[in-house]
């Protein structure tokens, strides 16, 4: 009986942890973002206004540390594009390149210019894991690319990531065009 309930938990925090990612996300899936609701959405918090955490005192003569503006993984800012591509490739469409170009002018304000970003690629579950692996590399990097050349971004200011098929959006339609996404998150003090 002890086992049945382990399981039963260990599975549940493997699909809750997993789903963590897009809950915590402003999600504009629907529309393009103006430049103005991706600076407020992805802007972290101020180093000096973020909490104070102690650390671990290794022994009484060491002094204890203290860690300033840390911030949880699943804390940062994030925020969900429709970064459309054309069927299996990484050519933009001209939606992405609008929401490319609000984007681009975000990071470029005064209050997200001095940051570093991780542009994560996803995909739905067409095709293999493998595939799809290098699919979302390959679209996370023609959206970087963009944001470098036409957008002025400094490319110090961008991390390229693939998640592939392996976080969605929409576990019930694993299909589902919401799966194929990009997310930007805010690596705050990474």
């Amino acid at each position: 009986m002890k086992k049945r309930y382990v399981v039963v938990f260990v599975c549940f925090l493997f699909f809750s942890s997993s789903s963590v990612f897009a809950e915590e996300a402003v999600n504009f899936m629907s529309r393009v973002p103006t430049s103005d609701e991706l600076v407020e959405a992805l802007a972290g918090p101020d180093v000096e206004e973020a909490p104070r955490m102690r650390g671990i005192r290794l022994n009484k003569k060491s002094p204890s540390t203290t860690v300033v503006g840390a911030t949880a993984p699943e804390k940062r800012p994030r925020v969900i594009l429709d970064i459309k591509f054309r069927y299996d490739s990484d050519e933009l469409t001209e939606k992405a390149r609008q929401t490319l170009n609000a984007l681009g002018k975000a990071l470029n304000s005064n209050r997200l210019k001095q940051g570093t970003f991780a542009l994560e690629g996803h995909t739905d579950t067409t095709g293999s894991e493998a595939y799809n692996q290098q699919l979302a590399k390959r679209r996370a990097l023609a959206a970087a690319n963009y944001l470098q050349t036409a957008c002025n971004v400094s490319r110090n200011q961008l991390v390229v990531k693939s998640y592939g098929e392996s976080r969605l959006l929409n576990r019930a339609d694993p299909e589902s065009g919401a799966n194929r996404r990009v997310e930007v998150v805010n690596l705050v003090n990474e």
